[in-house]
């Protein structure tokens, strides 16, 4: 069997994408593109075109009428990230919310999950997301599946954060170029995959490669516009000796999974920035997970957790109220230390920025209102509450920065 595949650089000419430093998305898209038609030119049965192979400027519709031109089997939209605040970072996959593109595209794209996940990036998931139509949100989807063509955008990871960047060495433009056309690489090698191809020159054959699957009985794969079930926290112990205080958070999403928590210790004044939720696989997280705070001698802490799902949801956690700890007092332990749930992690281990660590990082809650799962101190809710809603404005505002980013 003989494939058509049409490879997408996004944006070009005058729309440049994302832009910081000595990224420009339109330029990087470009060099995993070609990086990732070399390596597929290799093996037998497939034929691969490039909406674009120079810096010109190109309309969603022109380059799904291009694919639809050339009778494109599959259609795959490559890109790189940012978020509004510079907060978010992490790879993720759109693919189409109707069942059968849906089912067609989630195998690929778990590829290449997959494969990011090898290379030390953090995974924020395979999305789908509707429109004001009930249609697909992103035009490359939305008109790839009128068209017939099974479609994805792949966001290979985010610009402006250095959690992702160091996938992207800008040291050099050769550095650079080398870690671009190693994720052409990566991203043909799972294409390779998903299609079982054969390559004599490379000698590889992937024509018995099992692949995962997804079957939904729904016509309609919807995201996950609610917020985690549960978040609760409770005391594991103090350490007044060492000014340490360990705590559980016990979080739950049954619609999708945990991505990121923060944590706060002033009743929800200030938060540390995003930090990676435990996961047992890139799609699977861990229901709890423990750490380990500061907890100055003479200072009560009020303690206040947000996390996140793969949908940027966030729910707030009850307060927590650990009074003083004094030198003079023995150490206090509650809980199960011994739980093999928990995992304890001190917060100076997760390489928080020093000049991010009092904001609020959280970027992308859009217009949805914080959910609460437990009950909260009075004054303590309503002080906390409304430093989150006065936020919402905020990042809104970052949302539309995006939008302008992105063109898909």
């Amino acid at each position: 069997m003989s494939y058509v595949i049409v490879l997408d650089p996004g944006h070009g000419g005058d729309q440049d994408g994302g832009m910081i430093g000595a990224y420009i998305e339109k330029n990087m898209t470009l060099t995993v593109a070609r990086a990732m038609k070399e390596y597929l030119d290799s093996f037998e049965g497939v034929t691969v075109y490039l909406t674009r192979d120079s810096d010109q400027p190109m309309t969603i519709q022109q380059r799904l009428d291009f694919a639809k031109s050339v009778n494109a089997d599959y259609f795959i939209s490559l890109h790189f990230n940012m978020s509004g605040y510079h907060t978010l970072y992490g790879s993720e996959i759109w693919i189409p919310v109707q069942q059968s593109y849906y089912n067609k595209m989630y195998p690929f794209a778990d590829l290449v999950m997959k494969n990011f996940d090898e290379m030390g990036l953090f995974n924020r998931g395979i999305k789908t997301r509707i429109g004001k139509t009930g249609d697909n949100y992103y035009g490359v989807l939305r008109i790839g599946t009128n068209y017939g063509i099974p479609s994805c955008i792949i966001e290979h990871c985010h610009m402006d954060n250095s959690r992702d960047t160091f996938m992207l060495p800008a040291s050099s433009s050769s550095s650079l170029d080398s870690a671009l056309i190693n994720f052409g690489i990566k991203d043909g090698e799972a294409l390779a995959k998903f299609l079982k191809l054969k390559s004599a020159k490379l000698g590889l054959d992937y024509s018995s490669y099992k692949l995962s699957t997804y079957k939904t009985g729904k016509n309609m794969v919807m995201p996950d516009e609610t917020a985690p079930e549960t978040n609760e926290i409770s005391l594991i112990s103090t350490d007044a000796a060492a000014g340490k205080v360990t705590i559980n958070i016990h979080a739950v999403d049954k619609d999708s999974y945990i991505l990121y928590y923060m944590v706060s210790t002033d009743g929800g004044v200030t938060f540390t920035s995003l930090q990676d939720w435990p996961r047992t696989s890139w799609n699977k997280s861990m229901t709890d997970h423990a750490i380990t705070l500061d907890a100055p001698a003479g200072k009560e802490l009020n303690i206040i957790t947000g996390v996140v799902n793969s949908f940027d949801k966030i729910t707030l956690s009850n307060v927590l109220n650990v009074k003083a700890l004094s030198l003079t007092v023995n150490n206090q332990t509650t809980g199960d230390n011994n739980s093999e749930n928990i995992i304890v992690k001190s917060m100076s281990e997760t390489a928080v920025e020093s000049d991010r660590f009092n904001t609020v990082s959280y970027e992308n809650i859009l217009n949805e209102t914080v959910n609460t799962s437990s009950v909260y101190a009075e004054g303590i809710l309503t002080f906390a509450g409304c430093a989150v809603l006065l936020l919402v404005g905020m990042l809104f505002t970052g949302k539309k920065i995006l939008k302008k980013l992105h063109g898909k």
